[in-house]
């Protein structure tokens, strides 16, 4: 793993750290919702991204994520080089991921409900037909016969 990761670019590590981050941000909402199936994933995610900060600080460099963008900071020659092109592919694959991850949350959730709909209609059915049967009931009348008697 750390061999894989010595060997890429800077410009390669600094975008996988941006798809490990944007996986440890979903896979946080994942847990906070009860959705998370492997929790010793994220523990994996966080040490990948402190295994790539560390090569990347052997080679005097730096990540710098925020409002301007992404860059990879020199520390020698003190210059950024913007990596947003790649950083904008990164993001819009992650969020065709999310928008596909929420079609389908929102395809199980009609389902659920549609199943609630018919497990309601049949206990509504079911409360019909009891009303209707108490309805139709003959009630004899109970006729009470004294014997002997003065």
């Amino acid at each position: 793993m750390i061999k894989e990761l010595t060997q890429k670019t800077s410009e390669e590590l600094v975008i996988l750290a941006l798809r490990l981050k944007l996986q440890l941000l979903q896979g946080r909402f994942a847990a906070a919702s009860g959705a998370l199936d492997k929790p010793h994933n994220l523990k994996q995610i966080r040490k990948t991204i402190a295994r790539i900060n560390t090569i990347l600080t052997q080679r005097n460099q730096a990540i710098s994520i925020g409002s301007h963008g992404v860059a990879l900071l020199d520390r020698k020659t003190n210059k950024f080089k913007n990596l947003n092109a790649e950083a904008g592919q990164t993001i819009s694959a992650a969020e065709r991921d999310l928008v596909k991850n929420n079609s389908e949350l929102a395809d199980i959730e009609t389902k659920a409900d549609k199943k609630i709909d018919k497990k309601e209609q049949k206990i509504h059915l079911q409360e019909k037909v009891k009303e209707l049967k108490s309805q139709t009931e003959v009630k004899t009348p109970i006729i009470r016969k004294t014997v002997g008697g003065s």
